[in-house]
Protein backbone atom coordinates (compact mmCIF):
# COMPACT_ATOMS: atom_id res chain seq x y z
CA UNK A 1 0.00 0.00 0.00
CA UNK A 2 1.19 3.50 -0.82
CA UNK A 3 2.85 5.64 1.81
CA UNK A 4 0.40 8.37 0.71
CA UNK A 5 -2.55 6.32 1.91
CA UNK A 6 -4.86 8.54 3.98
CA UNK A 7 -5.15 7.86 7.70
CA UNK A 8 -8.18 6.01 9.05
CA UNK A 9 -9.35 9.23 10.72
CA UNK A 10 -9.10 11.17 7.47
CA UNK A 11 -11.04 8.49 5.59
CA UNK A 12 -13.73 8.44 8.30
CA UNK A 13 -14.03 12.22 8.02
CA UNK A 14 -14.25 12.12 4.22
CA UNK A 15 -16.78 9.26 4.23
CA UNK A 16 -18.89 11.06 6.85
CA UNK A 17 -19.13 13.99 4.45
CA UNK A 18 -21.01 11.77 1.97
CA UNK A 19 -24.15 11.79 4.10
CA UNK A 20 -25.68 9.49 6.71
CA UNK A 21 -24.35 6.27 5.18
CA UNK A 22 -21.16 5.44 7.08
CA UNK A 23 -21.54 3.21 10.14
CA UNK A 24 -18.39 3.96 12.14
CA UNK A 25 -18.93 1.23 14.77
CA UNK A 26 -18.98 -1.38 11.98
CA UNK A 27 -15.94 0.05 10.20
CA UNK A 28 -12.23 -0.53 10.69
CA UNK A 29 -8.97 0.53 9.03
CA UNK A 30 -9.36 -2.29 6.48
CA UNK A 31 -13.14 -2.22 5.93
CA UNK A 32 -15.70 0.57 5.83
CA UNK A 33 -19.40 -0.21 6.23
CA UNK A 34 -22.16 1.89 4.66
CA UNK A 35 -25.90 1.36 4.55
CA UNK A 36 -29.17 3.05 3.71
CA UNK A 37 -32.63 2.42 5.12
CA UNK A 38 -34.35 3.46 1.89
CA UNK A 39 -37.98 2.42 2.34
CA UNK A 40 -39.96 1.78 5.51
CA UNK A 41 -41.65 -1.62 5.43
CA UNK A 42 -44.14 -0.87 8.20
CA UNK A 43 -44.94 2.82 8.73
CA UNK A 44 -47.81 2.08 11.13
CA UNK A 45 -45.44 0.85 13.82
CA UNK A 46 -43.76 3.07 16.38
CA UNK A 47 -40.51 4.51 14.97
CA UNK A 48 -38.25 2.29 17.10
CA UNK A 49 -40.06 -0.84 15.86
CA UNK A 50 -39.98 -0.02 12.15
CA UNK A 51 -38.17 -2.17 9.62
CA UNK A 52 -36.77 -1.11 6.27
CA UNK A 53 -35.76 -2.19 2.80
CA UNK A 54 -32.45 -0.87 1.60
CA UNK A 55 -28.84 -1.77 0.92
CA UNK A 56 -25.49 -2.14 2.63
CA UNK A 57 -22.04 -1.85 1.12
CA UNK A 58 -18.62 -2.89 2.34
CA UNK A 59 -15.54 -1.08 1.10
CA UNK A 60 -12.38 -3.12 1.66
CA UNK A 61 -8.80 -1.90 1.48
CA UNK A 62 -6.79 -4.19 -0.78
CA UNK A 63 -3.12 -5.13 -0.55
CA UNK A 64 -2.62 -3.22 -3.82
CA UNK A 65 -3.76 0.05 -2.24
CA UNK A 66 -7.24 0.31 -3.76
CA UNK A 67 -10.77 0.03 -2.49
CA UNK A 68 -12.91 -2.93 -3.45
CA UNK A 69 -16.66 -2.71 -2.95
CA UNK A 70 -19.38 -5.30 -2.52
CA UNK A 71 -23.03 -4.57 -1.80
CA UNK A 72 -26.32 -6.29 -1.06
CA UNK A 73 -30.01 -5.42 -1.12
CA UNK A 74 -32.23 -6.54 1.67
CA UNK A 75 -34.22 -6.05 4.83
CA UNK A 76 -33.21 -4.25 8.04
CA UNK A 77 -35.10 -5.72 11.00
CA UNK A 78 -36.11 -4.41 14.44
CA UNK A 79 -32.94 -5.87 15.98
CA UNK A 80 -30.77 -3.81 13.64
CA UNK A 81 -29.66 -6.68 11.42
CA UNK A 82 -29.50 -6.83 7.65
CA UNK A 83 -30.64 -9.90 5.72
CA UNK A 84 -30.23 -10.26 2.00
CA UNK A 85 -33.53 -10.54 0.15
CA UNK A 86 -35.36 -9.29 -2.90
CA UNK A 87 -36.84 -5.81 -2.63
CA UNK A 88 -40.62 -5.67 -3.20
CA UNK A 89 -41.48 -4.25 -6.61
CA UNK A 90 -43.04 -1.04 -5.23
CA UNK A 91 -39.72 -0.14 -3.53
CA UNK A 92 -37.22 -1.59 -5.98
CA UNK A 93 -36.58 1.52 -8.07
CA UNK A 94 -36.18 3.93 -5.16
CA UNK A 95 -33.89 1.56 -3.21
CA UNK A 96 -31.64 1.08 -6.24
CA UNK A 97 -31.60 4.83 -6.89
CA UNK A 98 -30.34 5.53 -3.36
CA UNK A 99 -27.47 3.10 -3.92
CA UNK A 100 -26.57 4.64 -7.29
CA UNK A 101 -26.71 8.15 -5.83
CA UNK A 102 -24.44 7.09 -2.96
CA UNK A 103 -22.05 5.28 -5.29
CA UNK A 104 -21.63 8.41 -7.44
CA UNK A 105 -20.62 10.35 -4.30
CA UNK A 106 -18.29 7.56 -3.18
CA UNK A 107 -16.65 7.37 -6.60
CA UNK A 108 -16.09 11.14 -6.60
CA UNK A 109 -14.59 10.99 -3.12
CA UNK A 110 -12.19 8.15 -3.94
CA UNK A 111 -11.20 9.92 -7.15
CA UNK A 112 -10.34 13.05 -5.16
CA UNK A 113 -8.29 10.87 -2.81
CA UNK A 114 -6.60 9.31 -5.87
CA UNK A 115 -7.62 5.81 -4.77
CA UNK A 116 -8.95 3.35 -7.31
CA UNK A 117 -12.45 2.00 -6.62
CA UNK A 118 -13.03 -1.50 -7.96
CA UNK A 119 -15.87 -4.03 -7.78
CA UNK A 120 -15.24 -7.13 -5.71
CA UNK A 121 -14.40 -10.18 -7.84
CA UNK A 122 -17.35 -11.89 -6.12
CA UNK A 123 -19.83 -9.49 -7.77
CA UNK A 124 -21.59 -10.63 -10.91
CA UNK A 125 -20.86 -8.44 -13.94
CA UNK A 126 -24.50 -7.24 -13.79
CA UNK A 127 -23.84 -5.88 -10.27
CA UNK A 128 -20.89 -3.67 -11.20
CA UNK A 129 -21.81 -0.04 -10.53
CA UNK A 130 -20.93 2.86 -12.81
CA UNK A 131 -20.27 6.35 -11.47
Amino acid sequence: MSTNWPSHGRLISRFNSLGPYLRKPLSSEKEYFFDCLSECANTRLEPEKREFYGWWLKLNVTEQGCFEYQYWYGFFDQQGNWSEQDIPEQYDESVKKTLLDFYAKLAQETQELEIELLPSPSLDISQVLAA
